[in-house]
């Protein structure tokens, strides 16, 4: 009877599963395992997949720091009936308070090479080791996220890292970049099974070809994407855009090979001082330029801002009120609002968010009402204080070091 292996999938870590898939796919190790997607509440898991697990049985976790609190309660439900092994941004930042959660494995940096290794040790020599470290210099090439175990086509990541350095982001501080001969394997394969649209992954999307100097190489992945798929989603999640980064040249590029006709622009705060404090490397004035070059070039912008960061003050937030409703009367844009959360690896992994009066709740909340910014923060803040809630009833040494 073969292992099981037993992937926990959450909205969050969709993207993830078809990658690792690959990685034992083109290492030969995919079918010496019983490979299974559980999702739901712990107690139907359990139920349905480890009433008669073995324990030599592996489940795998995914997850950053906002899912800490409900992976928690998932893994004191299962440990000790399988194998339980974690992986992600999270993991990689914290490795021992990850194994602290009950974890039996950690997964620290990319995937590539770990991941192969853990499946050689586990089915070859029954065994593994507590940790498994990935590093920048392992390949990035090989592995697409494209599986035969499961109909679900993530987009392709072509910048993993971001060089950019934003202060409350926990994305990688050493940028890789997709070669286009794996680019090209990743779109013939896609388009044996799926011929009709593809996207792509790139935290900071114009960036794609600085690390050599290439200012076309963006446009060659576009253009060999659009001739072979009808659908082409670029600068919209997950490949967002900086503001400074909107110019007609770049917007032009996007629209003569992409289909979307909507932007994703990081915007994060319409206060400079607060653009500074974050480290985000633009300012208020180049985002209403980046507004005013999307709606000429035929395109609805819409903007990511961050509410509640450390030290946020009154007047910040009023500010930030004001731009949306400039912004988004002046350019038809909208604004996608998301509430500060303190993200291990991050510059601030350790800070409070400054949370809202009731009253800035309220002047906030009323911005959906007229559909000039979505409402997301809210559940963001649910999150958060969530996050607190469990972080100092558990471990109130680690919930003594936030400020």
């Amino acid at each position: 009877m073969k292992r099981r292996l037993l992937l926990r999938v959450a909205p969050y870590n969709r993207f993830t599963w078809p990658l690792l898939l690959n990685i034992l796919e083109i290492n030969g190790l995919d079918d010496a395992f019983d490979i299974r997607f559980v999702d739901g509440p712990v107690a139907m898991i359990i139920d349905d997949h480890l009433a008669d697990a073995r324990r030599d049985d592996i489940m795998l976790f995914s997850f950053m720091t906002p899912h800490l609190a409900h992976v928690a309660g998932d893994i004191a439900a299962v440990r000790g009936r399988v194998i339980t092994a974690a992986g992600g941004i999270h993991t990689s930042a914290w490795p021992d308070h990850t194994r602290s959660l009950g974890f039996d494995i950690v997964f620290t940096g990319p995937a590539e090479r770990s991941f192969a290794e853990f499946a050689r040790d586990i089915t070859e020599q029954n065994t593994y080791r507590d940790r498994y470290d990935g590093s920048d210099n392992d390949p990035f090439d090989d592995a697409i996220p494209l599986t035969r175990h499961i109909r679900f086509f993530p987009p392709l990541e072509i910048i993993r890292g971001c060089r950019w350095h934003c202060r409350y982001c926990a994305t990688g501080r050493h940028p890789r970049y997709r070669s286009f001969a794996s680019v090209e394997r990743y779109l013939e394969k896609l388009r044996e099974i799926v011929p009709h649209r593809v996207g792509f992954i790139a935290p900071s999307a114009l960036d794609y070809g600085i690390h050599e100097n290439d200012p076309d190489a963006l446009a060659r992945v576009l253009s060999h994407a659009r001739s072979r798929f009808r659908f082409v989603e670029f600068g919209v999640f997950p490949s967002e855009l900086r503001p400074e980064s909107v110019t007609h040249e770049s917007l032009s590029m996007i629209k003569r090979y992409a289909t979307n006709r909507r932007l994703v622009i990081g915007c994060q705060s319409a206060s400079n001082k607060r653009l500074s404090a974050i480290a985000r490397g633009h300012t208020a004035d180049d985002v209403i330029r980046a507004a005013a070059t999307a709606n000429e070039c035929g395109f609805r912008a819409l903007f990511d801002i961050i509410v509640a960061y450390p030290d946020e003050t009154p007047d910040e937030r009023s500010e930030n009120i004001l731009f949306i409703r400039d912004v988004t009367k002046r350019y038809n844009a909208r604004f996608h609002l998301h509430h500060f959360f303190p993200l291990a690896g991050s510059d601030y992994e350790f800070r409070f968010p400054s949370f809202m009066s009731d009253a800035e709740r309220n002047a906030f909340l009323s911005l959906a009402q007229n559909g000039t910014a979505t409402p997301w923060w809210h559940e963001d803040e649910k999150n958060a204080r969530a996050y607190f809630s469990y972080i100092v009833k558990n471990y109130p040494d680690l919930y003594a070091r936030y400020h």
